[in-house]
């Protein structure tokens, strides 16, 4: 009997040794394109760094911008890109982990970091396939607070992230587009690398000063009374105004802000 434990512990410290040695480490450079409303979109740039417990996506190519009105045009494009007013070049993030997921966003100029609810990922995969960056992707489906979801993900990557919000398919999600258009998320360049060593390069003692979603919103309303009537119109409108314009922005997601 003693002989048959020292066994399957040497199996167990052998092949635990192997799946250390095969980690998956990688970067994914993407963009995020979000239509805002009236037509204008806000394209930003993400690097995103990878391994099989976490993925950290960090804003890059940040510009510092006065007035919220300056925009970039291009003759091949539909519609406008605006570049909001900034002077808080601090970038965004979002931080995923196997159990939990963290994001900064920038409100009035102030960075905010927030703790994102659960979500339960009810994936629905498909068969159809396409090549993303010399990768064979499939196609996964889902509905995700208000919004329907395209995603195509490579089982070649197999680590359950991917840019922005979306996670928890069999591979790395390389593709994203709301079925509105309303959000996408394009992969300009991959690089992976096989390190038993491999590590994110982020400080996660900030996320304690989180906030949860109904605080959030709680502190936005508090931003939105203290700014003056110009910004009020620019990023809040009142309920009455807001029923009758049918596209006015209605937010990209939907939360339970009552828990």
């Amino acid at each position: 009997m003693k002989k048959i434990g020292l066994f399957i512990i040497a199996i167990f410290i052998y092949y635990g040794g192997i799946a250390q040695k095969n980690n998956i480490c990688g970067k994914l450079h993407y963009t995020l394109t979000v239509d805002i409303g009236f037509g204008i979109l806000e394209k930003t740039d993400y690097l995103m760094q990878f391994n099989d417990n976490a993925s950290y996506s960090e804003e890059i190519n940040i510009t510092a911008s006065k007035g919220i009105n300056k925009i970039k045009s291009k003759a091949s494009q539909r519609r406008n890109i605006i570049v909001p007013e900034r002077t808080n070049t601090t970038p965004r993030f979002f931080y995923n982990t196997i159990d939990e997921f963290f994001y900064k966003i920038i409100l009035s100029n102030e960075s905010v970091i927030v703790k994102d609810d659960k979500n339960d990922w009810n994936w629905k995969i498909l068969t159809d396939t396409k090549t993303i960056q010399g990768y064979t992707c499939k196609k996964a489906t889902i509905d995700f607070r208000g919004k329907s979801y395209i995603a195509w993900f490579t089982d070649k990557i197999v680590v359950p992230f991917g840019p922005w919000k979306l996670q928890k398919l069999p591979g790395l999600i390389l593709e994203i587009q709301s079925t509105d258009k309303s959000v996408q998320v394009k992969t300009t360049k991959i690089e992976t690398t096989q390190d038993a060593n491999c590590k994110i390069d982020f400080d996660k003692k900030q996320l304690d000063k989180a906030l949860t979603i109904p605080e959030l919103y709680k502190k936005r309303e508090e931003i939105f009374k203290a700014i003056d009537l110009k910004m009020k119109n620019e990023y809040k409108m009142s309920k009455a105004v807001e029923e009758e314009c049918k596209e006015c922005p209605k937010g990209l997601e939907k939360y339970d802000t009552k828990k």
